[in-house]
């Protein structure tokens, strides 16, 4: 997709991320943020003055009815985060029950399945692709890769390539509340202008030294878009850390 746009490129990195440029250098790092904007039926799929490189990864390219590509500034129609263009994905069309399988060369393959329904007055649909690619080079594929494997310094030495069942440490495991936004701070809670609360979880399924306290102070807002983070912490497990 990326080649057969005049003006536009797109190159794929490791696993699913990407690098795009549309009449524009290659932006990398967090200067990448606010010069393309990816979009599904015209609905941004990242908040203002953000973005990664997994964006197209979330959006339903493989089973789009239409990719549309602005080149040049879009920041009139679609906000600051189009600088230099935009890649908006429109939804499958929902007409017709399909299936399909492809295959392709360097291990590449697919299946795409989309079924429709009637309800009241509304149709919908169902649809789900996988697709698994080797790549046409090495550590090309879409699988996760273990470049450590090889490496005797590494924690990850031996563990193979990939590592089987591996899963990540920098997810959130749990919440110390059952209330996703915590809980409140009271007047109660304060002592010489100081808020002090204690909770408890059991970690004895984890490996302490992957772990990581962090904490969060919110202001909440009216609506989910009101919601202000005042500040973060972040701290060992065993360990101290200053608010500042």
């Amino acid at each position: 997709m990326g080649t057969r746009f005049p003006g536009t490129w797109i190159s794929r990195g490791n696993g699913q991320e990407h690098l795009t440029s549309i009449r524009s250098p290659v932006f990398t790092g967090s200067g990448s943020c606010a010069e393309t904007l990816v979009s599904e039926d015209g609905l941004p799929v990242r908040p203002t003055g953000m973005c990664n490189v997994n964006q197209m990864f979330e959006i339903n390219s493989e089973q789009a009815s239409g990719i549309e590509v602005w080149r040049g500034a879009g920041t009139v129609v679609h906000g600051s985060n189009a600088m230099h263009g935009v890649l908006n994905v429109i939804s499958p069309l929902i007409e017709e029950n399909y299936a399909s399988i492809g295959v392709g060369s360097n291990n590449y393959k697919n299946i795409r399945l989309g079924a429709k329904a009637q309800y009241k007055t509304g149709l919908w649909q169902v649809a789900a692709n996988g697709a698994s690619d080797g790549g046409y080079k090495e550590d090309s594929g879409y699988d996760q890769r273990n470049y450590y494997n090889l490496d005797s310094l590494s924690s990850f030495f031996g563990q193979g390539d990939p590592i089987i069942n591996y899963a990540h440490n920098n997810t959130l495991r749990a919440s110390a509340f059952p209330n996703s936004f915590g809980g409140s701070l009271n007047d109660d809670d304060k002592i010489d202008m100081t808020y002090s609360t204690s909770f408890q979880m059991n970690i004895s399924d984890y490996n302490k030294e992957n772990l990581s306290v962090v904490a969060f102070i919110i202001k909440i807002g009216d609506t989910i878009l009101d919601h202000e983070i005042l500040n973060a912490q972040k701290c060992s497990v065993d360990g101290f850390q200053d608010w500042d």
